[in-house]
């Protein structure tokens, strides 16, 4: 068990490592946003998970080789989903209800408590809420038609 934490931390170290990489890299994203809600999510998203899904979301951010499966392409999540864009499920795996095993547990998932939702009266008041709908903006934005 304790080596699984300590891989998972490791993994974690290099996801933000790279991320600090990946985010001059912001300009160069596949769909320019349209609004400031899909503007901040791009920004979220660059954070919290190109490093592994890549800036465009394609599943070609810089540690896709040292993962042991690729990064599923999330740009056709609407078209695996018969058409439908997975709002809800994609808020799940973002607050760890629905897991995901490359993104680690609820408790300590690659993206750290960035997302977390916060104890009542925390003296900690991170907009969770506000940064997930705006990975879901963004990732809603980015979805291809057809193939």
């Amino acid at each position: 068990m304790r080596g699984n934490r300590v891989m998972l931390a490791v993994a974690a170290a290099a996801v933000w490592g790279c991320s600090m990489t990946v985010q001059h890299d912001v300009q160069e994203a596949a769909m320019p946003p349209t609004s400031a809600a899909v503007v901040a999510g791009r920004d979220e998203f660059v954070h919290a998970c190109a490093p592994c899904h890549g800036v465009d979301g394609r599943g070609n951010g810089p540690v896709v080789s040292a993962l042991r499966s690729p990064p599923p392409d999330l740009t056709t999540l609407a078209r695996r989903a018969t058409g439908r864009f997975p709002r809800e499920r994609i808020v799940a795996v973002l607050a760890g209800d629905m897991p995901e095993a490359a993104h680690g547990t609820k408790e300590l998932p690659v993206w750290g408590a960035r997302f977390a939702p916060r104890p009542a009266g925390s003296e900690v008041t991170a907009p969770t809420d506000e940064r997930m709908a705006a990975i879901v903006d963004y990732l809603a934005s980015i979805q291809r038609t057809g193939m």
